[in-house]
């Protein structure tokens, strides 16, 4: 089995009731094997809260952002989570993914334009049942986590055989010289033998 994806989860404190209840949601994933989660909860005793975010915020796969208007209003939240993650978003090392739990003018932010969930964009404590929001939104996230998959296995692919040219490449380099220099050494031969028979007339 590959190695699972690392999801990190990006949020604000009034919204941790939204965090448990989307991470009931991912069990299925994580006892697959196909994810880990990551959020501040799972920072432990004696470390350096902020130095942890920031290493599995760089570590991630896929960021995970809970949008609200309290996550907007958080300094932390938007200038030092959400400023990393777009960054990494940009460089194409990481997915940023808006999953938008309450009504925000998150379209006013750079989140705005990125693809959000659940569908439309609609926010989870709008819907008529939240775990049909969680339900669409895991479903949305395993189709990224999928195609991450493909991408990276086609990129090894492409790695693999360029490796196998550049090894073959060297492969006949190293034969041309290697001919290149019995032919040499050939008529080194033939040229002494020359001498030899001229000098003995």
């Amino acid at each position: 089995m590959s190695e699972p994806l690392q999801i990190f989860i990006a949020y604000a404190r009034k919204d941790a009731n939204f965090l448990d209840e989307l991470r009931t949601h991912f069990t299925p994933l994580e006892r697959s094997g196909k994810v880990k989660i990551w959020y501040d909860g799972k920072i432990e005793p004696g470390k350096v809260w902020e130095a942890a975010i920031k290493e599995n915020l760089h570590s991630a796969d896929i960021i995970l952002m809970l949008v609200s208007a309290d996550a907007i209003a958080s300094d932390y939240f938007y200038e030092k989570e959400m400023t990393n993650a777009l960054a990494r978003h940009n460089s194409g090392t990481a997915r940023v993914v808006p999953l938008i739990v309450r009504p925000c003018a998150w379209q006013a932010t750079p989140l705005g334009e990125l693809q959000a969930l659940p569908r439309d964009g609609k926010p989870v404590s709008t819907w008529p049942d939240r775990d049909d929001a969680y339900a669409n939104a895991v479903t949305s996230l395993l189709a990224t986590l999928n195609s991450i998959r493909m991408e990276r296995a086609a990129a090894a692919e492409q790695a693999e055989r360029e490796r196998n040219q550049t090894a073959e490449e060297t492969r006949r380099q190293q034969e041309s010289a290697a001919a290149a220099a019995q032919e040499a050494e050939r008529r080194k031969k033939e040229q002494e033998q020359a001498a030899e028979k001229q000098r003995q007339l």
